[in-house]
């Protein structure tokens, strides 16, 4: 066991650091190395309630200033496992999240792994690092580490580092997520000579420590946005990185819909190429029968060979027809992934307008307590009268909001004339909400 570490132990608040990433990217083998627990199941996760969420604990002495920290790393349910499908596993994430703030327990980093020897990026690699960004939200993304794992099953380091500035450069991945505090660092043994050593496998490389202390020093404990709308009062289906990632799903059904049009109409295309070749074959075989048995019928030859181009016509037509199927397949979805842009954009316009009619109904009920609460009429108060007189008032209705107050604390004033037989009697006044009513309660 390295001497750097050792597991629980300590009083201080623990230091919590989420793993995440796609099945098989190396978030338990991480784990794994810098805790030195050997239950941890690499691959697989541990049911708590009805999500699978599992922590690990060890104390770290730091190299530099020799103090110890309680790490608490977090082993997240990895995306594309073939035995739990996506959608569970987002609702997995999101309960636990919502399970954190209710017990007051603030993500101090997130560490997102993707596999360094895989090939490129896919279409589901870029879905899970959407329902990522929206998960954590723009506040969060300078306590984000992004990790790059397995650089010992590469050939030779240049192919990593081609695939690394990928990851950077290709838009709405990593790009996004590094210019605005994302750190990018490589995690776990460097170089094919780290693949013999069983050891190592099972010890921490300075870079898994080094990723580790990183978030330990520098990183300040904050909410996730799905936990500010969690709070806010949206159920987890509600959140934006549920949201994300329906709107994924319904444009990978519209893509695979697209398709299966587009084989459907590729088969029929292809099926009708062959009948005309088929008959074309034939027609020829048949001229090739006729001009052995009628070779002096110049006439029936010409016949003939006028018949053979003009299905050589039609075969070539009919390639163009399927080259002009998939053109249109190709517009079609242009189009679909244009107007569930446009949608989701609607969808944010509806909210924010949902928002501030809800704060203009919360004003108008105030002003309809505040008409209720004033009385119809007023004893006078001249010596030679002593009647009751009506009130006519006119509402003013302010909304002032600062950074700490709510439509709740709007003030409310108006302004009051009393009127004897259809003429004003005394000035107006004007007065705040509570000092009206304490007034039209003396007047009585």
């Amino acid at each position: 066991m390295p001497s750097q570490y050792s597991q629980g132990g300590g009083q201080s608040p623990a230091i919590n650091i989420a793993v995440m990433g796609e099945t098989g990217s190396g978030k338990s083998s991480f784990i794994k190395r810098v805790t030195g627990r050997r239950d941890v199941n690499v691959g697989h996760g541990i049911n708590r309630g009805t999500y699978r969420i599992q922590p690990y604990e060890v104390t770290l002495k730091s190299p530099e200033n020799g103090r110890s920290y309680r790490v608490r790393l977090i082993d997240c349910p990895g995306f594309d496992d073939i035995s739990v499908p996506d959608r569970q596993t987002v609702d997995d994430i999101l309960l636990w999240l919502r399970d954190m703030y209710g017990e007051n327990r603030k993500l101090h980093g997130i560490i997102y792994t993707i596999n360094i020897d895989r090939p490129r990026v896919t279409g589901f690699a870029m879905r899970n690092i959407a329902v990522f960004r929206e998960l954590v939200g723009n506040d969060f993304y300078p306590n984000v580490v992004l990790g790059t794992t397995f650089w010992d099953r590469l050939s030779n380091e240049l192919e990593g580092t081609e695939r690394e500035q990928e990851l950077k450069s290709t838009p709405g991945f990593w790009g996004q997520l590094a210019a605005r505090g994302s750190q990018i660092r490589r995690i776990g043994n460097q170089g094919r000579q780290a693949e013999s050593s069983t050891t190592s496998r099972h010890r921490p490389s300075a870079s898994d420590l080094s990723v580790v202390y990183e978030i330990v020093r520098n990183f300040r404990p904050q909410w996730v946005a799905a936990q500010e709308e969690m709070a806010y009062g949206f159920s987890p289906s509600q959140t934006s990185a549920s949201r994300e990632f329906d709107e994924w799903e319904h444009y990978w059904k519209a893509v695979r819909r697209m398709e299966e049009d587009h084989d459907r109409a590729r088969r029929e295309s292809e099926r009708r190429v062959s009948d005309n070749q088929t008959q074309l074959n034939e027609e020829l075989r048949r001229r090739k029968d006729m001009s052995t048995r009628l070779r002096p019928q110049d006439i029936e030859f010409a016949t003939d060979e006028k018949r053979r181009r003009k299905l050589h016509a039609d075969v070539l037509d009919l390639k163009r027809q399927l080259s002009a199927v998939r053109e249109a397949s190709e517009v079609r979805t242009n189009a679909e992934l244009e107007r569930a842009r446009e949608l989701r954009k609607e969808k944010q316009q509806i909210l924010a307008a949902k928002k501030s009619e809800e704060a203009a109904t919360l004003v108008k009920s105030r002003c309809k307590q505040f008409r209720q609460a004033v009385p119809a009429e007023v004893r006078c108060q001249s010596s030679d009268c002593r009647k009751r007189h009506a009130i006519r008032f006119k509402v003013e209705d302010y909304y002032r909001k600062s950074q700490d107050e709510t439509a709740a604390n709007a003030e409310l004033t108006t302004t009051i004339t009393v009127s004897k037989q259809g003429q004003g009697v005394g000035n107006p006044a004007t007065l705040p909400w509570h000092a009206l009513r304490l007034q039209t309660g003396a007047m009585k």
